[in-house]
């Protein structure tokens, strides 16, 4: 027995009820901390940081070399159509200008640092370039055949979308992501970015659409433990393996 302050506790008793209290579930299974689902930056070698790190070399070197990047890695419908399939992943990595490289970098440190506590490195990563192929798939559909995009915010979009997905799921409050999704896309307005043609609406919306079945695929996955993590990834194959498909058929369907 211990003192409280009224009367005394029973330790084996307090641990036999605490036990049987339901705790908020995470797609990998793992506890949720004080901070889960609450944006915050978090520097490490995590993925957040590696597609920062990645974005900024890239915004760097495009800018240093008269924007030979933007050429190799910048999403095309053309290109894209003559076998340069890597460009479905890669555009997201182009940020276009010094600002754009700031406001990618800081969005993708807030949101990526979020998604990292729940589902861990690797599927923050693959949930990155999810989006990016949902956009290209978008563009390609609907942007015509000398649709062009560079750019991490369809990326990021996604990257929203996944988080807000996944903390439907375990019940959690998703007005934060609705917040800084209308922030997100005011600034994007503001400077520009959204601004310029349908081909970045129809890119962000892409983006969207690709995080979202993502986070379904993590989120609603079946099993527990290894089944689940096995199932997580089977789900995730098989969204990509869609989005891969009308990609192609946008490009090269006439």
């Amino acid at each position: 027995m211990r003192p409280a302050s009224v009367g005394f506790q029973c330790p084996d008793c307090i641990g036999a009820a605490e036990a049987g209290v339901r705790q908020p579930k995470r797609p990998r299974g793992r506890s949720v901390g004080p901070s889960a689902g609450g944006f915050g930056i978090r520097l490490g070698l995590g993925a957040p940081t590696i597609l920062s790190a990645l974005v900024v070399v890239v915004g760097i070197l495009d800018l240093l070399t008269g924007g030979m990047l933007t050429q190799l890695l910048a999403w095309s419908n053309g290109l894209a159509a003559q076998g340069q399939l890597w460009r479905a992943l890669t555009w997201v990595l182009v940020p276009g200008s010094v600002l754009s490289m700031l406001i990618n970098v800081l969005m993708i440190l807030l949101i990526g640092g979020t998604l990292e506590d729940i589902v861990g490195n690797l599927r923050t990563a693959v949930l990155y370039f999810l989006s990016a192929l949902g956009g290209a798939a978008a563009i390609a559909v609907l942007g015509g055949a000398g649709a062009a995009s560079i750019g991490a915010t369809a990326a990021i979009f996604g990257l929203l979308a996944a988080n807000a997905t996944l903390k439907y799921r375990q019940g959690m409050d998703v007005r934060p992501d609705l917040i800084l999704f209308a922030l997100f896309a005011v600034m994007n307005l503001v400077f520009g970015g959204l601004a310029g043609s349908f081909v970045q609406l129809f890119g962000l919306l892409g983006g969207v659409i690709g995080g979202f079945l993502g986070g379904i695929a993590l989120g609603w996955a079946k099993g527990a433990g290894a089944a689940r993590d096995r199932n997580q990834w089977l789900l995730l194959a098989g969204v990509t393996v869609g989005l891969a498909a009308v990609t192609a058929a946008g490009v090269l369907l006439p």
